[in-house]
């Protein structure tokens, strides 16, 4: 690039600009700082959103458009968080009042131009059902699989675009499933539900 030998990292920033060999490309939060990315040629929207935490993945509503099973105008992408030591039992009183209650949405949302982010701090699964598959420009982006995508939006359906939208997902989607790799996943993720709702 004919970049001189020696250079401090803010001034090769300054140079890769200058040059046009990399674009800064900016988002930003109401509730958080910006983040920005020194983009290289053109990554997909999917790339790009994946390239801020280690180790992400796109999740609900974003993984049943990569499914063929909806469309979103929002990014989901998940970061698992560090193993945690539970040693309280749930009871079904507390499990009935979380599900009585709005469900928290997350507040981490980012916006640039028409992109929009969100990222979600899920419980950590040990990338349970991650899979990687082609994305929209047949990039390769590592994604939810469909049994553990239909769980985690049944689980959270306020980033599926409502109880209605993953309603129709499993309607159009439920032959495509497979009933031994769901009842596995829900072993392995460990969620508990109210019984009495499914009776």
């Amino acid at each position: 690039w004919g970049a001189p030998q020696s250079l401090t990292t803010s001034e090769l920033i300054d140079f890769l600009i200058d040059n046009e060999i990399v674009r800064p490309v900016e988002i930003r939060s109401k509730a958080y700082d910006r983040k920005m990315r020194y983009v290289l040629g053109q990554p997909s929207p999917l790339q790009f959103a994946l390239s801020f935490f280690k180790d992400s993945y796109l999740s609900h509503a974003s993984a049943l458009e990569l499914h063929g099973l909806g469309s979103s105008e929002m990014t989901y992408v998940n970061r698992e968080q560090s193993p945690k030591k539970t040693t309280s039992r749930l009871s079904q009183g507390r499990i009935d009042m979380a599900f009585e209650n709005q469900p928290r949405r997350s507040a981490f949302e980012f916006v640039g131009g028409s992109f929009r982010v969100t990222f979600l701090n899920g419980k950590h699964t040990g990338d349970a059902g991650v899979i990687e598959m082609p994305g929209p420009s047949a990039e390769r982006v590592r994604v939810t699989s469909l049994e553990r995508t239909f769980i985690d939006c049944v689980v959270r359906p306020q980033y599926a675009g409502g109880i209605a939208k993953v309603a129709a997902a499993y309607r159009s989607g439920a032959h495509r499933v497979s009933i031994p790799d769901l009842i596995l996943l829900l072993k392995k993720t460990k969620y508990v539900y109210p019984y009495h709702q499914a009776i």
